[in-house]
């Protein structure tokens, strides 16, 4: 099991809308054919930055996911937001995030 972390920085967004914490999700998991599954979100705060809001995600075939994420955030704009140019992806491992490009 893979564990995927998304950053949403409001800074970024066109619309920060916090329905994102539950769009996201349910449309990569549609699109995975439930390869990709939802494992809660949370706030953290930056120094110098707003609040981010912070997607958790799981998977079963790490490759297939982070393709599939960045066909969809590349693909349609979620909610009036670009995901491939205002989010961060991360591969996390062991506690330690690792970004992975959404180009």
């Amino acid at each position: 099991m893979v564990k995927l972390v998304i950053e949403l920085d409001p800074d970024r967004l066109d619309n920060p809308d916090l329905d994102l914490r539950y769009v996201i999700p349910d449309l990569l998991r549609q699109h995975s054919g439930g390869n990709i599954q939802d494992d809660g979100y949370d706030y953290e705060s930056r120094v110098g930055q707003e609040t981010l809001l912070v997607v958790f995600l799981t998977a079963t075939d790490a490759t297939s996911a982070i393709q599939t994420i960045r066909t969809v955030f590349q693909s349609q704009p979620v909610l009036g937001n670009h995901l491939s140019t205002s989010v961060i992806l991360y591969m996390d491992q062991d506690g330690v995030r690792y970004p992975v490009s959404l180009t």
